[in-house]
């Protein structure tokens, strides 16, 4: 169990270490971009929780076992919530794949 261990541990370590400066630049990007629109999203740490179980209660009401307790919830609030959640996704991970194709253009010494 230990070799198993070992070995994934030295295949990781391997994967990081021949990974490439455009692509640890253009994952920096995307995540400095989901830390900056987080705050515009999202006020703060709760206000992302409260719209993470929002959008899981909306795939509840979708199933039709909740069909008939519909009416107990304001969908539009459910919807926002995974509306806002995927923009926000979209948008860091959009970012990233952007820079990993600019960044050579932009800084063409630095990303040979």
């Amino acid at each position: 169990m230990f070799d198993e261990v070992k070995n994934g541990f030295v295949r990781v370590l391997d994967i990081l270490m021949s990974t490439s400066r455009l692509t640890y630049a253009s994952v920096g990007v995307g995540l400095l971009v989901a830390f900056l629109y987080f705050k515009l999203f999202f006020q703060d740490a709760s206000q992302f929780g409260e719209d993470a179980k929002n959008t899981a209660k909306l795939e509840y009401m979708r199933s039709s076992v909740f069909f008939p307790f519909r009416w107990l919830y304001d969908r539009t609030d459910f919807q926002w919530s995974e509306l806002k959640i995927i923009i926000w996704i979209g948008l860091s991970v959009g970012s990233g794949i952007l820079a990993y194709y600019q960044l050579p253009e932009w800084f063409p010494n630095l990303f040979r």
